[in-house]
């Protein structure tokens, strides 16, 4: 990682941790935590991690939105995931200290947290309440991993890409200007990537979204324009 500064106030005076899975630690907790945390700074489009580097850090996004990657054995890169302000990247792979089997890219310009793995550790093993939402938190995103994989093999394009919208928005929301506007900039190529289709069959959908009124799509932006007709076509199945 490069970059890497101090930040003043860090864990214990974060106004965003209320909405973090750290936000009922105690004070001293915080503060064992920031006491060996630093922060890093990376451009839109550079890697933050990539498959077999070392888990050493608990990384939590303090700006910014990143996308997670797999490649195969052929080399075919899949977009598997999108994180928000406040999520953590590479989390199981550091719970169950193994190496990172993904990559994070910056999608814009973000800052992350690192904080110290045996600091973490420390706390979560003096912690009940912290082990049990760890769980929770861990199960809950194999579950929607699950769900994806169903969406992805049995889902036709149409409902593909039309999930794959619907997701967007739910984990960024919407624009505070424009309630309809989902609150990310992404490439055709990417949306294509998390829908597991070409660009060409992407763009084609999006194409024929724009003309059924359900989305409007402007360079790199999204807007839901009837979210009750889009929603019906991602229930659509092959």
């Amino acid at each position: 990682m490069q970059n890497c500064k101090v930040e003043q106030g860090g864990c214990v005076n974060c106004l965003k941790k209320k909405f973090s899975l750290l936000k009922d630690l105690s004070n001293k907790e915080l503060e064992l935590l920031d006491s060996r945390r630093e922060l890093f700074d990376f451009k839109k489009g550079i890697t933050i991690f990539k498959p077999g580097e070392d888990a050493k850090k608990l990384l939590c996004l303090n700006e910014g939105a990143v996308k997670i990657c797999a490649e195969d054995e052929e080399g075919n890169i899949q977009i598997v995931d999108f994180k928000k302000k406040l999520d953590f990247l590479g989390f199981h792979e550091l719970m169950s200290e193994q190496k990172y089997s993904t990559s994070a890219t910056a999608i814009n310009d973000v800052s992350v947290c690192a904080i110290d793995k045996d600091d973490f550790f420390s706390i979560v093993r003096n912690n009940n309440d912290l082990s049990m939402k760890i769980i929770k938190n861990l199960s809950s995103s194999l579950r929607i991993s699950e769900k994806r994989i169903i969406k992805l093999t049995q889902k036709q394009m149409r409902a593909r890409l039309a999930g794959a919208v619907l997701e967007l928005a739910d984990i960024y929301g919407y624009s505070k200007e424009d309630k309809s506007l989902i609150n990310i900039m992404i490439k055709r190529k990417e949306l294509a990537n998390f829908s597991n289709m070409t660009t060409a069959n992407a763009i084609r959908t999006l194409s024929a979204f724009n003309k059924e009124n359900l989305i409007r799509t402007e360079r790199r932006k999204v807007w839901i324009t009837n979210l009750k007709a889009l929603k019906k076509v991602q229930q659509e199945s092959s």
